[in-house]
């Protein structure tokens, strides 16, 4: 820390929350790390960009690390030092990165993925008022992700006490999303509508939860580094006990269960409940930029990189380019031994 720098300066600096979830979540990394170097003898507290490049070229080579994979472990093991300008100084640490990239080819030869068997496995489970508790929790965590595009952590952040259900259909408040807007922390707007078939309803389905699960208040701090007294009301609550909320991770899971109905090829990745949502609406004739909005994602790379499963679109080019049969070309016969000829 800068001499000079104020107590108020340094508890916006060294926000406990902020550090102790980003520590959480770095952890296991690090720990990987520092057990590396001691194997090869080298001080892991000391900022080495070598070390870190031979680190991670290991796991690249022996351990088949993706190329996201290396750039969340650098960005874990870089969190371990308060300097870190002997990295970014570096240009073979740089060289190193720009290599594993040129070196990765990103496929956009998706599978097609068929979401009738998990439409199928919900009408079959009846009413929302007598399944289980676990399918009724697992089904909305599905609908508000694949209609919402909603991360697990979005649905995790859902203040309930800010939701409003009316003629547009039902309103829900992110309480800071991973989303930022000039480098700060927003509130995300999801509107989402009803659904013609009351069983595929995700309002329906949130109003059912509701009234069965959320009569006992569940307030907790925010899952993100706010401090203390910023509260959330949570909606999806455990099973066995309705007043206590669950994480990220859990209604991930929750979401993988349904999502494992969709038949895949061998050695094919499981799609991402919003990345099928997103895709199937704009194969269906949805604007991109309304797609866009819905997500909150900033621009159309993002959705075509990371979550567009498909190439396919609504519109038809090759009507749109070659002629219709109705059109009579007429063809000079002179230019047309030219093109005999050649």
């Amino acid at each position: 820390m800068e001499v000079g720098v104020d107590e108020d300066a340094s508890n916006t600096l060294l926000n406990p929350a902020q550090n102790q979830r980003r520590t959480r979540q770095y952890q296991p990394i690090q720990r990987r790390y520092i057990t590396w170097a001691q194997q090869h003898q080298i001080d892991p507290f000391t900022p080495n960009p070598i070390h870190l490049i031979n680190f991670l070229a290991f796991g690249r080579v022996h351990q088949n690390w993706a190329t996201s994979t290396c750039a969340n472990y650098r960005s874990a093991i870089l969190d371990l030092y308060h300097d870190t300008s002997a990295f970014h100084n570096n240009s073979t640490y740089h060289e190193f990165f720009t290599a594993l990239n040129e070196q990765t080819i990103r496929s956009f030869d998706k599978p097609h993925y068929d979401i009738t068997p998990i439409i199928q496995h919900i009408t079959n489970l009846g009413s929302n008022t007598t399944m289980r508790p676990i399918d009724l929790t697992r089904k909305l965590c599905f609908l508000l992700a694949i209609t919402g595009f909603l991360r697990p952590s979005d649905i995790e952040r859902i203040d309930d006490n800010k939701t409003s259900i009316n003629s547009r259909g039902l309103r829900l408040i992110i309480a800071v999303p991973k989303e930022k807007r000039r480098r700060q922390p927003i509130e995300k707007v999801i509107t989402i509508k009803t659904h013609s078939i009351t069983s595929l309803c995700p309002v329906q389905a949130y109003q059912d939860y509701k009234s069965r699960f959320c009569q006992v208040p569940c307030r907790r701090s925010y899952p993100i580094p706010n401090g203390p007294h910023t509260i959330v009301h949570r909606l999806i609550r455990t099973v066995h006990n309705k007043g206590a909320p669950i994480g990220a991770e859990r209604i991930s899971n929750h979401i993988k269960v349904l999502l494992d109905l969709i038949p895949r090829p061998p050695e094919t990745t499981r799609p991402k409940a919003r990345a099928l949502g997103s895709t199937a609406a704009v194969e269906s004739g949805a604007s991109l930029e309304d797609v866009l909005v819905h997500s909150s994602w900033l621009s159309s790379s993002v959705f075509d990189t990371f979550y567009r499963l498909s190439r396919e679109t609504a519109t038809d080019f090759t009507s749109l380019v070659l002629p219709s049969t109705s059109v009579v070309l007429t063809l000079d016969p002179q230019s047309t031994s030219v093109l005999a000829e050649e």
